[in-house]
């Protein structure tokens, strides 16, 4: 297997020319690209690791970055790692592995690098001191799913998507020892066991194998190759060794949802099933496809899609899972994508919200990080709602940042003219009736807008125009108009409003007009008639020849949470 030092193994003349017919493609490699750098990952955890004194947690993620997290100092995190990233997918990480002792981290998943043609995915190794890249696995055929390094650090295994198998590399000079291409299907899971002298991996195939060293030829040939009828309409995902070396827990993605989600406990000898990890009846889903041991291989534990009462739940069984019902723990709203456990029974888990955290023996939290960043993925009853003008959209997104306040749901608006982003006062929207289409006059841009009457857009397909009511716009014949919010604006400068310039017609808007047209000698409507959209266009201009018009309002800092900034995601 080529990796990174084979540069030094060729003539300085071949390099020379060699980089001659490159250099269009290292340009491209050298692309910069911006990203938000919140100290929480952007988007889904896929893969997490521990070194072996528990200090360091490794969290790989979609948002192309590896974080490293100090356990000992309050999940504090102190790295970010950044593989080589690209447009698209390119740089999405979906496998991590930290080495024994904590000093080298190795990912991979959608790393091609530069290449655009099938396959020469790569592995990057970090120095975990400094962050930089030390070296590199290349020419693998398909994304990275899973990484493991062997306890006495003496291998690393990865397995792929595809019918691409297994690889081992041996240390520290990553050669390649060994690999198994008679695979069928996806692998998701590779792991070496305690005393390093064996290794598990699953794959969609339905197969789980069984790899012992060979320490004569230095190679890992299979020793067990196995599908359990037992196992049908079940595809293994992940394969855990419990703590001793005995068992093997693996946990499954269900094909037909109406077989019933179970933890397979196998022997390691020979991969016969010693039994079935059972779970409650009645759940609302209950797939099960992550598992762990507690260190003194008692408790069993297993996550996923096990779903009661809206929240995903952790099962913790006693007895190592056998004839035991387990305690179900509520742990998060989405799904829990890895586990591993903890000296003194503690628990860390990971979810796609992204969140982490580690729970105590009781399930209860006692550290955790969690997103900070609003959240879309829910279509609340309302959806998008749309202002007259389109210079408005409204919406409810989740915007809790801890447990305490798991789906909370704050109506939010965004002013296209003012490029300002606020939360609304008012919890409630009145959706107008929308069982009388009709057509909205485009062309004058001076509409009165009702805070309470809104475009309701309940899907994404946006190739028909939602049924609206009849808006409630007086439209003027003359050729000059002014928006919503510059009337706004000049109501603030007169001391008549106090804000927001959000482009709405709403009551505190209505109610400055009124006073507005009172000083004037108007009829007090509170609406954006013909002689009150008259008498502001003079009133503007002559306030524009003062040069004395307001500037626009400088944003306020929104927060939704104290200590805690919003980002917003392209």
């Amino acid at each position: 297997m080529e990796y990174l030092t084979y540069w030094s193994y060729i003539p300085p003349v071949l390099l020379v020319l060699f980089a001659l017919f490159i250099s269009p493609c290292t340009a491209e490699e050298s692309t910069s690209f911006l990203r938000l750098n919140p100290s929480m990952h952007t988007e889904m955890i896929n893969r997490i690791d521990l070194d072996a004194a528990e200090e360091v947690l490794a969290t790989a993620s979609d948002d192309k970055t590896v974080r490293l997290w100090d356990l000992l100092d309050g999940g504090r995190l102190y790295r970010v790692l950044r593989p080589p990233i690209g447009i698209g997918n390119e740089g999405k990480l979906f496998a991590v592995a930290m080495s024994p002792n904590g000093y080298q981290v190795a990912t991979g998943g959608w790393t091609k690098g530069n290449y655009r043609g099938f396959g020469n995915h790569n592995i990057y190794l970090f120095d975990a001191s400094n962050g930089e890249i030390v070296n590199r696995l290349v020419g693998l055929e398909n994304t990275v799913l899973h990484l493991d390094y062997s306890p006495d650090s003496k291998y690393l295994a990865g397995v792929l998507s595809g019918s691409n198998g297994i690889r081992v590399w041996q240390l520290p000079n990553l050669t390649e020892v060994f690999r198994d291409m008679e695979y069928t299907g996806d692998s998701y899971w590779v792991e070496f066991s305690p005393d390093s002298k064996q290794l598990v991996s699953s794959s969609y195939d339905g197969y789980i194998r069984l790899y012992g060293h060979d320490s004569q030829k230095g190679n890992w040939p299979l020793l067990h190759k196995k599908k359990p009828e037992i196992f049908k309409d079940k595809l293994p995902f992940a394969v855990r060794f419990s703590p001793d070396g005995e068992k093997i827990a693996v946990g499954f993605t269900d094909s037909a949802q109406h077989v019933p989600a179970r933890v397979a406990v196998m022997a390691t000898k020979d991969l016969s099933l010693l039994y079935w990890a059972k779970i409650p009846d009645q759940v609302e889903k209950s797939d099960l496809f992550v598992t762990a041991w507690s260190r003194d291989s008692e408790f069993l534990y297993g996550g996923g899609g096990y779903k009661k009462d809206s929240m995903l739940n952790v099962l913790q069984w006693s007895n190592a899972g056998e004839n035991t019902i387990p305690t179900a723990w509520p742990t998060a709203w989405n799904t829990i994508m890895s586990l591993r456990t903890l000296a003194n029974q503690r628990v860390l888990y990971v979810d796609s919200t992204p969140n982490w955290g580690v729970l105590d023996s009781d399930g209860k939290e006692i550290l955790g990080h969690h997103r900070e960043t609003v959240y879309f993925n829910k279509i609340f009853p309302d959806g998008l709602l749309v202002s007259k003008d389109a210079q408005v959209v409204q919406f409810e997104l989740d915007t809790s940042l801890d447990q305490k306040t798991l789906n909370q749901k704050t109506p939010m608006r965004f002013s296209l003219p003012e490029r300002r982003l606020f939360e609304v006062d008012h919890e409630v929207l009145e959706v107008p009736d929308t069982s009388v289409p009709t057509s909205v006059d485009s062309t004058p841009e001076h509409l009165e807008i009702s805070e309470t009457q809104h475009y309701p857009i309940k899907n994404r397909e946006m190739s028909e125009a939602p049924d609206t009511t009849t808006p409630t716009a007086v439209v003027s014949p003359a050729p000059e108009h002014l928006k919503v919010s510059e009337v706004q604006r000049y109501l603030i400068e007169k001391g008549l409003f106090s804000g927001p310039v959000d482009n709405l017609m709403g009551p505190l808007t209505s109610i400055a007009i009124k006073k507005f047209q009172q000083v004037m000698n108007l009829p007090p409507s509170g609406n954006l008639d013909q002689p009150t959209m008259t008498t502001l266009l003079a009133e503007v201009r002559l306030v524009k020849k003062q040069e004395v018009f307001p500037p626009t309002l400088t944003a306020p800092d929104w927060r939704l949470n104290p200590g805690k900034t919003l980002h917003i995601l392209n």
